[in-house]
């Protein structure tokens, strides 16, 4: 629950007799308000009951709450500058001067399903890691003061050598192991990064990624067709407004999470990554010898991308990769998510639904 300095507090109280505190989260107060409103709970509530933050500036409230899905409600009797608000923040629902009104079962709750289960939109501090799935072969090579290319795994917008110190040789080239402890780092990497790239506006993120198709050294017809798609993606995530007599509802798209990219094909992997990255996505890269290989090109994604947004693991057999990070193959994972020769299928299985509704009075 969101209060600005302008909201009716004495319809937030009534509210929260209403629905009791068990059903809120966390509350957050525009320090102009503070010494009112705890005067006010004071009088009807035990303030223990309730955990109440303090705000000075939009910026504070940007990033995903704790719980698996994120419901918000805005108090404020401006209700432009709490629809834009509404507008910014990366939650599922948004009431405006209500809370937790379902309206007679007209609204839904936004889930994702990826691989036969559900994975709830910001549950990722909880994704299991087994720990003892990698089985070591011999040809996997310790490095010592062999004079070759060696390339890392790249996570936190930098290079970093495998815990084990383990790499495979492809092409006259050394190439980094990655273990189930690199996956949780660049996991925990790709998390952070999301948190920064998803509350991003689309307009900002576009002007990011045209930078960065500036510097790729793919032929002007290529660099054409992935500007082109992106451009498309903002008539995918454009709103859709509805109204009845007691209620506005205004729905739109928001980043799904941390998605996990592997592609053969040069051309098909850069716009599906541009597709994952303007949707506000975080991606991980895996890399096989039989893969298309983004190395050479992370340094260039870090210098605009925010750090964690673009993730880079590498495995001579990455199907323990893909099980850590998919909970199944690849091949299955892909065709769940990406829609061939269909961006706009894949963009909507990229993002989830986000409604913000206002009551009318």
């Amino acid at each position: 629950m969101i209060l600005l300095e302008d909201s009716d507090l004495h319809a937030v109280i009534s509210y929260l007799k209403i629905i009791e505190h068990s059903h809120v989260n966390k509350i957050w107060i525009q320090i102009s308000i503070k010494h009112k409103f705890e005067m006010l709970m004071k009088k009807h509530f035990r303030l223990k009951d309730f955990s109440i933050q303090i705000f000075r500036s939009f910026e504070h409230l940007s990033s995903h709450t704790s719980c698996n899905i994120n419901v918000t409600s805005i108090w404020s009797e401006n209700i432009a500058c709490a629809k834009k608000l509404a507008t910014e923040l990366n939650r599922n629902i948004v009431f405006i001067n209500t809370h937790l009104n379902f309206f007679g079962g007209i609204m839904f709750l936004p889930y994702l399903k990826i691989v036969n289960r559900t994975i709830l939109t910001s549950n990722f501090n909880n994704t299991p890691i087994q720990s003892n799935i990698f089985a070591y072969r011999e040809n996997f090579l310790h490095i010592s003061d062999k004079e070759i290319e060696i390339f890392n795994l790249f996570y936190d917008g930098t290079w970093h050598k495998p815990v084990n110190n383990t790499y495979w040789e492809c092409n006259n080239r050394m190439w980094a192991n990655a273990t189930s402890e690199d996956i949780k780092m660049c996991l925990d990497s790709a998390i952070r990064g999301f948190r920064t790239w998803a509350v991003m506006t689309f307009d900002t993120r576009q002007t990011i990624l045209h930078k960065i198709i500036d510097e790729l050294r793919l032929n002007s017809e290529i660099k054409s067709s992935i500007i082109n798609m992106i451009h498309e993606t903002y008539l995918y995530k454009e709103s859709l407004n509805s109204q009845n007599d007691s209620l506005e509802i205004i729905e739109n798209r928001i980043p799904k999470g941390v998605i996990i990219l592997k592609d053969k094909n040069e051309v098909n992997f850069f716009h599906l990554l541009m597709l994952i990255l303007i949707s506000g996505n975080s991606t991980i890269v895996i890399d096989d010898p039989n893969s298309y290989s983004l190395v050479r090109y992370c340094e260039i994604f870090s210098v605009y991308l925010p750090s964690g947004v673009l993730n880079y693991l590498s495995n001579e057999d990455t199907s323990n990769i893909e099980i850590e990070l998919c909970w199944t193959d690849y091949e299955n994972y892909k065709n769940q998510i990406f829609v061939e020769s269909n961006f706009q299928k894949t963009f909507l299985n990229l993002t989830v639904p986000k409604q913000i509704i206002l009551t009318l009075k």
